[in-house]
């Protein structure tokens, strides 16, 4: 979780993709034209192996008879979504979404002589969501796509800024594409640069908002996004995202109260086998009392905050999607590793985080866990909200109704966040779950 006042900035200036794959059509483009050109890589330069895409997400959702969204480009198989060590079936992932929202300045409104701000908000942008909060869009499948490849400032159709580049700091390294990647200002063995934003509105593609009964409305956040992995032995099981957020909206409104997160769906199992999500779990660890200073030898406490995901004992869940119980007796032949995530850097060294727990449940979302916003937090925001504006809605006041057509009884903010006011509740609580 990340608050900042974002203000107006610059940014300085053959994969398959969803169409090839037929998942999304090329038709029904807006009146200039425009349409993301979607792509992906896989990054296997180490044991750990994962696919990035140019739309915010990282991992490869699988959808049924859809089949997975990706193929990877050097195999013209379907991508590993971030399986360890690759190539075992063993997968740490489904989806990882970036996820940003905030506040823009409106307009300037006198109340009782006193000139004040009036605020447009909250909105939020939504890289992926596989399960709520949007219609269906012509592709057939539910899931808001709020970051696409194309209108940027400097490049509105995206085929520069949009496009994934592979480089290499490694002289004469060729890649899977048999193509010369060296590049002296490159980071990493394996690096993938790629950039995206949140201002393309067109429903096939950012889908439309079920519960708020509105279209995307964009922050007008324009993003860089750099991957990096190595092979080498210290730094072959994880894999480094850089993003970089630049407000670059139309009419240089500031965004105030402006919140990042990472939306996590691990489902930790073998690749392709069903219901492998329904025993794992998760957690958050914002210390670490192991570590040993090599200067001194002395033992230390750290700052660590990482959030992890693991299957619960190593053995694929063999049960159905309703039933409580796990396939002890089967062998142990699932994934035993651990994932994790960490903020290894940030622009605010008074970054503050934020741990929330939710499941999907359509039809009852009183089984969910969900946010609870405590009395006082934020007293140190600068503008005032009144509980509606926050996204705190115990009460429902919006009457809105589930997939199933019951009352969401705990309001947006209940188990799955609902809409842009419950996502936005949830980056901005506070809450370790």
């Amino acid at each position: 979780m990340l608050t900042l006042l974002l203000y107006p900035n610059p940014y300085n200036v053959n994969p398959k993709s969803f169409y090839e794959k037929g998942i999304f059509p090329n038709t029904n483009i807006n009146s200039k034209g425009l349409q993301p050109y979607i792509e992906n890589r896989v990054h296997r330069a180490g044991i750990l192996w994962m696919n990035i895409t140019n739309c915010g997400y990282f991992g490869n959702p699988y959808f049924g008879i859809c089949g997975y969204l990706f193929q990877d480009p050097c195999t013209g198989k379907d991508a590993y979504t971030a399986e360890m060590p690759g190539g075992s079936g063993l997968n740490y992932l489904y989806y990882a979404s970036l996820n940003f929202g905030g506040y823009l300045d409106s307009s300037l409104a006198n109340v009782d002589g006193v000139e004040s701000i009036v605020f447009q908000g909250p909105l939020v942008t939504t890289a992926f969501e596989g399960w709520s909060g949007a219609a269906p869009s012509a592709s057939g499948l539910d899931m808001p796509m709020e970051l696409q490849p194309l209108k940027f400032v400097e490049d509105e159709g995206g085929l520069i800024l949009g496009r994934i580049y592979e480089i290499s700091n490694t002289e004469g390294r060729m890649n899977c594409l048999f193509q010369d990647v060296y590049d002296p200002t490159a980071t990493g063995f394996e690096q993938f640069n790629t950039g995206y934003t949140d201002k393309f509105v067109l429903r096939e593609f950012t889908g439309m908002d079920c519960y708020d009964l509105r279209e995307h409305i964009p922050l007008g956040v324009e993003v860089k996004q750099k991957s990096y992995a190595w092979p080498y032995d210290f730094a072959k099981k994880f894999i480094i995202i850089d993003y970089t957020l630049y407000n670059r909206n139309e009419q240089q409104k500031d965004i105030y109260d402006f919140f990042v997160a990472l939306d996590l769906d691990c489902d930790v199992g073998t690749r392709d086998k069903y219901y492998v999500q329904d025993d794992d779990i998760c957690g958050f660890i914002d210390k670490w009392n192991g570590y040993i200073d090599p200067a001194t030898g002395e033992n230390k406490s750290v700052e660590l905050n990482l959030s992890f995901v693991a299957d619960n004992d190593g053995r694929n869940y063999q049960g159905f999607y309703t039933d409580c119980e796990f396939g002890h007796d089967y062998p142990l032949d699932g994934a035993t590793g651990i994932a994790t995530v960490r903020v290894l850097r940030n622009p605010n060294p008074n970054l503050r985080y934020s741990f929330n727990i939710y499941t999907t449940s359509s039809t009852d979302e009183s089984i969910d866990w969900g946010p609870r916003w405590q009395t006082g937090m934020h007293a140190d925001w600068k503008y005032d909200l009144t509980r509606k504006q926050t996204g705190y809605d115990d009460t429902n006041h919006d009457n809105v109704l589930n997939y199933a057509g019951l009352p969401l009884y705990g309001g947006r903010t209940e188990g799955k966040p609902i809409g842009d006011k419950g996502k936005y509740m949830v980056m901005s609580n506070d809450e370790f779950d």
